[in-house]
C-alpha cells in the first residue's frame, strides 16, 4: 500500500508549489517533493538575489554618514557628463538605479 502526504512550500512573496511525500512498502520517498521544491528554486533564483540584493543596498544608503555620503558624491561626479544643475538629480538615479551593490560597496571601504 502507498500513502502519500500532501505538502506546500512558499518562498516569501516569489512563489511557492507543492507536491507529495510517499510511503511505500515502509519507505519514505521525498524525491517527487525534492524536485518539485529544486524546480521552483531554479525558476525564482535570480529574483530571490535580486530582492536580497536590493535590501541590502537600501539598507546601506538609508544608514549612510556624511563622509560616506561625500565618497558617493565624488565617486558619481568622476563619471558624471552633464551641467552642475543636473547632478543632484543624476546623483540620486545613480545612487538607486545605476550603481551595483558591489560598486557602492567598494566605493564605501
Amino acid at each position: 500500500m502507498t500513502k502519500e502526504y500532501l505538502i506546500t512550500f512558499n518562498i516569501e512573496g516569489i512563489g511557492g508549489g507543492s507536491s507529495y511525500i510517499t510511503v511505500e512498502d515502509g519507505k519514505l520517498s521525498t524525491i517527487s517533493a525534492e524536485d518539485e521544491f529544486y524546480s521552483i528554486l531554479r525558476k525564482v533564483e535570480k529574483a530571490m538575489i535580486k530582492d536580497a540584493e536590493d535590501e541590502e543596498r537600501s539598507s546601506i544608503i538609508d544608514t549612510l554618514t556624511k563622509e560616506q555620503e561625500e565618497k558617493l558624491k565624488e565617486a558619481h561626479m568622476k563619471q558624471y557628463i552633464g551641467t552642475d544643475d543636473d547632478a543632484p538629480d543624476d546623483y540620486e538615479d545613480w545612487l538607486t538605479n545605476d550603481l551595483s551593490l558591489d560598486d557602492l560597496k567598494l566605493i564605501l571601504k
